[in-house]
């Protein structure tokens, strides 16, 4: 017990260090933080129009998962399925340090975009979704802070601050 709350203040103080300064003029000083390597991720739950029930996971499932593909910069990008796949809960990871590093994107510097192609294959066809992934830097590299679809409407957000929790994307077929 005493490790998992060592562990979970020392994530805290971590997040707290990596965090932009309150002058958006200035940028933080990032000589003074110190990052633990972390997996950066996009975590997605593809969801159906309504965003209640899971397309790929759990009883409701209506998509094989070998049906979905994802591309950056028309490359495909490897993604995994999540632990809980066996359940409703369940979703897709995409580790996303290759894709940075593909972009040559360095840390700190000004909140930037990523653009990835879902192709969902159908009985009817492939559908394909342009995912505008919204990421905000900070010293120990960016934080998913929402994700975008076909780059209108609504910004669909993590269920948390950190943008470890999944985005649930509600997709219409």
């Amino acid at each position: 017990m005493n490790k998992i709350i060592t562990l979970a203040l020392a994530a805290i103080f971590l997040l707290q260090a990596c965090k932009k300064k309150d002058n958006p003029e200035k940028p933080a000083d990032c000589a003074t933080v110190l990052c633990i390597t972390m997996a950066h991720l996009l975590n997605i739950r593809l969801m159906d129009a309504d965003g209640k029930k899971n397309l790929l996971y759990g009883p409701d499932a209506s998509i094989p998962k070998e049906n979905i593909s994802l591309y950056y910069a028309d490359k495909p990008v490897a993604w995994i399925s999540s632990p809980d796949s066996a359940t409703s809960t369940g979703y897709l990871s995409v580790h996303l340090q290759p894709v940075y590093a593909a972009g040559s994107l360095q840390t700190p510097g000004d909140d930037f975009a990523l653009d990835f192609t879902l192709k969902v294959k159908l009985a009817t066809g492939e559908k394909t979704f342009l995912l505008h992934v919204l990421n905000h830097r900070n010293c120990c590299g960016a934080i998913v802070q929402g994700i975008q679809i076909n780059k209108t409407g609504i910004v669909y957000k993590s269920g948390d601050n950190n943008g470890y929790q999944p985005v649930n994307l509600p997709l219409v077929l």
